[in-house]
């Protein structure tokens, strides 16, 4: 009963349109996400984020310069 009370209040602030456009985007791209680290998987791709801001803050020091 508290998630149907909880979806009435939902729709009272956001038109249900627009929440499930909202929804299908979010789906969609997790879709292509998932699809483009299942195809560099299978092409034994590797891809990595290079971490560098620039910081001297003592946490991100070891972390610069590092792949992930």
């Amino acid at each position: 009963m508290l998630i149907l009370q909880s979806l009435i209040e939902l729709t009272e602030l956001v038109p249900v349109e627009s929440y499930s456009m909202m929804v299908a985007r979010t789906k969609v791209m997790q879709a292509q996400f998932e699809g483009t680290i299942n195809e560099s998987l299978k092409r034994d791709a590797l891809y990595c984020v290079i971490s560098f801001h620039n910081f001297n803050h003592a946490s991100c020091r070891k972390w610069e310069g590092i792949l992930n």
